[in-house]
């Protein structure tokens, strides 16, 4: 009996932080064709990496869903370019002051091949 005891609690602790690891990584609704991949943008190695933004507004648009994916009651302070990324500071509900580091790759466009060849 102890043995069953043991390994329900063993099983019940493993699910409990399996949940926890599954919900650290939630998805973000952004703008249509939109995806969202890499880090948790705590600094430009684990930057938010934005795929298939096509131009400056739809970035701005995916880096706005993100951060109100994660935290609701966020206020930007301020944006600026560090090299290929985008570092955002904001205000969290909390009140902390907090930088987030964002990446783009846009998708590749298809070209057609030139009529006539």
């Amino acid at each position: 009996m102890r043995r069953i005891v043991g390994f329900i609690l063993v099983v019940t602790v493993a699910l409990l932080g399996a949940g926890r690891c599954v919900a650290a990584k939630q998805r973000v609704a952004g703008p249509p064709g939109v995806t969202y991949s890499g880090g948790d943008g705590s600094d430009c190695k684990n930057a938010v990496i934005i795929k298939g933004a096509d131009g400056e507004l739809r970035e701005a648009e995916a880096e706005a869903a993100w951060l109100a994916a994660h935290d609701h009651g966020y206020t930007k302070v301020k944006a600026e370019a560090k090299g290929q990324n985008t570092v955002i500071t904001i205000r969290t509900s909390g009140g902390a002051e907090k930088a987030v580091c964002f990446g783009f790759k846009p998708e590749k466009l298809h070209q057609s091949s030139p009529p006539g060849s």
